[in-house]
């Protein structure tokens, strides 16, 4: 299953927008990238914690990995097809989006970044907190979602 890896703002949109966004997000990867079953993880960042050229911003960032050689074209077709939509539910200005579709390897190691900075208690209590987090949030909100302070 691939992951696909968003990161927003809390309460930065609605529980109805990021069904939204989750189900476009998906059906464009599906068009552009590969059929393969995808699962969405939402990180959301508290206010405040985004910056952007020294003002507190609230960007949104799509990272999803592709095949290693991924043909250019199909990859701005996802890029335009993608935002075009994202920015249609969210009605952000399109310099607050970024997507990063990255080649599988480099995906994968930048999904496991993180936990090679943590000593062997400090990942265990972030996997308990992240796995905490997204099944509340499937069972509450119905989307994996966790909050990326702790």
């Amino acid at each position: 299953m691939q992951v696909i890896l968003i990161t927003i703002g809390k309460n930065q949109f609605t529980d109805s927008q990021i069904r939204s966004l989750e189900h476009i997000v998906q059906q464009h990867y599906r068009t552009h990238i590969s059929n393969a079953s995808t699962r969405v993880l939402w990180n959301q960042v508290p206010k405040g914690d985004f910056y952007k050229d020294y003002q507190q911003k609230q960007p949104s960032i799509i990272s999803v990995g592709c095949e290693v050689g991924f043909d250019h074209e199909k990859r701005v077709r996802m890029f335009e097809n993608c935002s075009e939509d994202w920015l249609a539910i969210t009605g952000q200005h399109p310099d607050v989006l970024v997507i990063a579709i990255l080649e599988q390897p480099i995906f994968e190691a930048f999904l496991k970044w993180n936990s090679h900075q943590l000593t062997g208690l400090g990942k265990l209590k972030f996997y308990i907190h992240i796995l905490s987090n997204l099944a509340f949030n499937k069972t509450r909100k119905e989307y994996f979602a966790f909050d990326s302070s702790f």
